[in-house]
């Protein structure tokens, strides 16, 4: 069990990695499977409970709607990052964090940090070794309680 309520100050990408870190211990990496690529995102509160009570088995979705939660409720402006390559196995989505003009991605318990989202696209891609088909930014809205595509562009 994590000890670390939604509601603790955790406003910058530091300190919310230092979060994800600490949750990162607590989860067991299930892959989805193809069938279920890219349309079985959990809600991110759901996932943040999950996680913090108990082992969270999921996959980088689960993980990082987890992250994006803490993040969004400390008022950071926070998006879920998916890119989709070619080979599909190594499509991945991560928490990308709008911070000081610059560009902040949480992916598990790294943070990657670039001047434009032109960048992070680019430095994820290499560090993977794959060729990107496309990508989506994503919020999830909680009156809804549903994903929203966002674009390309934030």
């Amino acid at each position: 069990m994590i000890d670390c309520p939604v509601s603790s100050k955790l406003d910058t990408p530091y300190m919310i990695l230092g979060f994800a870190t600490k949750m990162y211990n607590n989860f067991e990496y299930t892959y989805d499977g193809i069938s279920d690529l890219f349309d079985s995102m959990k809600f991110p509160a759901e996932c943040y409970n999950r996680l913090v009570t108990s082992i969270f088995k999921d996959d980088c979705d689960g993980f990082h709607a987890a992250v994006y939660h803490i993040a969004y409720k400390n008022k950071l402006e926070t998006y879920l990052l998916t890119y989709v390559t070619r080979t599909l196995i190594g499509s991945h989505t991560v928490c990308l964090i709008k911070y000081l003009n610059r560009y902040w991605v949480v992916d598990y318990n790294s943070l990657l940090v670039k001047d434009s989202l032109e960048g992070v696209l680019n430095e994820t891609i290499k560090r993977r070794h794959e060729e990107l088909l496309t990508y989506n930014l994503t919020e999830f809205n909680y009156n809804s309680g549903k994903y929203e595509i966002v674009g390309k562009e934030i």
